[in-house]
């Protein structure tokens, strides 16, 4: 007999999921545990109006391994978890147990449903300056995953707190043809948690250099407005978004501005309007975010859509150039014990490192690129 919340039962076979349980059990560390053990204020739910004909416990209780969104609960928008013979929702996004089973025993042995390996990263394409009226731009596609962002700037006056720095202004849009997940109510969740997560990890630990946007302190500086807009997701937003933020600033140019001593000692500027006099945005210490998942006992690097529905737990970690870890944010309802943090941090500094090597390199090159046309448009003018 073993003791769990306070009743005894006589523990079953050892489980890896629900799904090897019977409906009346749950897999709760390694072992079905039937629900009738279970107390507290989880109940299970089987009528029809309360969660789409599937069981559902409603999650305020650590013990549940899978999250997901019931479509018609009491309440709507309640976060829940699937017992056996349920699907995984995530939105309207749904994942068979099955699909679960077969992901997970792919990841436990090293061999992830797309042929990759645990800690290998997806290809992707990078573009820069693909919005022409925008002060810098850049464009992702992460296998799926597309991203654009567009950078505007313009001139307002510093903040009380800051007066001798610049401004930045973060949005995310999510477009609900990309994902069911991003219909209704759910995308203005997923998206001010985008956007708050990017907003952090440009301005912790002066990523960003904001004392470089400032003009004349106290009165003027450069408000930088970064847009991002997410046309597709096939998982893995967040380092999406962040790399292509970090291309976006690389491409990002602001006109020269020139001090004038104006009529009572006001201080007044002038902006060039040479396309060919403008200042660049350093990106030195501009982070990326590299996210980590764990599915069962192990955790993969760059997650697909169907291997986040199966996660247990997330963490997104923000490396810059130097090796620095710049942020880390941790999602999904399990915990993470210490040596595995350990460990993801150790992997997301070196995958960081090689993700910016190559990003580099793609945008000095088309720097190059661009640089060379140019001058061929001089020369034939």
């Amino acid at each position: 007999m073993e003791c769990v919340k306070g009743k005894c039962f006589t523990p079953a076979a050892g489980c890896m999921t629900d799904g090897q349980c019977d409906r009346q059990s749950l897999c709760l560390n390694g072992k079905c545990v039937p629900y009738s053990t279970l107390d507290g204020d989880c109940s299970i739910m089987d009528t029809m109006d309360n969660c789409n004909k599937d069981y559902c416990v409603p999650l305020n209780q650590s013990m549940f391994t899978r999250v997901g969104k019931c479509k018609n609960t009491t309440e709507v928008g309640d976060l829940c978890t699937y017992a056996k013979g349920c699907d995984v929702f995530r939105g309207q996004e749904r994942i068979s147990p099955s699909e679960t089973y077969y992901i997970q025993q792919g990841v436990e042995n090293g061999v992830r449903a797309d042929g990759r390996t645990r800690l290998d990263y997806r290809h992707f394409e990078l573009d820069v300056g693909e919005i022409a009226h925008a002060c810098g731009s850049a464009r992702i596609l992460l296998d799926n995953t597309h991203v654009i962002v567009g950078i505007k700037a313009d001139i307002a006056s510093p903040t009380s707190d800051a007066p001798n720095h610049g401004m930045l202004n973060v949005n995310v849009d999510c477009c609900p043809s990309a994902s069911p997940e991003f219909e209704g109510k759910g995308a203005e969740y997923i998206n001010v948690e985008l956007a708050k997560q990017l907003e952090r990890l440009l301005t912790q630990g002066n990523a960003l250099d904001l004392a470089s946007l400032c003009i004349v302190p106290g009165k003027y500086c450069w408000n930088l407005y970064i847009d991002a807009i997410v046309l597709d997701s096939g998982g893995n937003l967040f380092d999406a978004l962040s790399i292509a933020t970090r291309a976006a600033l690389y491409n990002t140019r602001l006109p020269q501005i020139k001090i004038v001593q104006g009529e009572h000692e006001q201080v007044e500027f002038e902006v060039s309007e040479d396309p060919e006099s403008y200042s660049s945005v350093s990106i030195d210490n501009v982070p990326i975010c590299v996210t980590l998942t764990k599915i069962g006992t192990q955790f993969v690097l760059d997650s697909t859509l169907e291997e986040e529905l199966c996660m247990d737990a997330r963490l997104t970690i923000g490396v810059n150039r130097r090796s620095n870890i710049c942020s880390i944010q941790k999602g999904g309802v399990s915990g993470l014990d210490s040596s595995t943090i350990n460990q993801m941090i150790t992997v997301a500094k070196q995958a960081g490192l090689q993700i910016l090597k190559s990003m580099d390199a793609i945008l000095i090159q088309q720097q190059q690129q661009h640089q060379v046309l140019t001058n061929k448009g001089k020369i034939q003018q």
